[in-house]
């Protein structure tokens, strides 16, 4: 089954063996080399400037989406180049917390 209920966003790769920060918003976390880390946190740093700079006239430019799924291996668990996934993220209709949002 996906990360969420429904599946409509898919498990990221991960090494159960690996730790992983207890449940929450950033479950699961990353687990891996500093040099890997980079990639990810670029990308987060992309997709906060977009966000940031929408809608203005030059800004970089905006993102359809919210969520970034990033392998560096495949489920073998060897080295592939870098794939991302992206998804937007919306509300759910089950959920309790996004739903009491206006």
């Amino acid at each position: 089954m996906g990360e969420t209920a429904d599946d409509s966003l898919p498990d990221p790769p991960a090494d159960p063996a690996g730790t992983l920060q207890p449940e929450g918003c950033a479950d699961p976390t990353f687990t891996g080399t500093s040099f890997d880390l980079v990639s990810v946190a670029m990308h987060g740093v992309r997709l906060a400037i977009s966000t940031l700079g929408e809608g203005r006239p030059g800004a970089y430019p905006s993102a359809d989406w919210d969520v970034a799924v990033i392998a560096f291996r495949d489920a073998e668990g060897r080295l592939i180049p870098p794939t991302v996934q992206t998804f937007p993220l919306r509300r759910h209709q089950r959920c309790p917390v996004c739903n009491a949002r206006p």
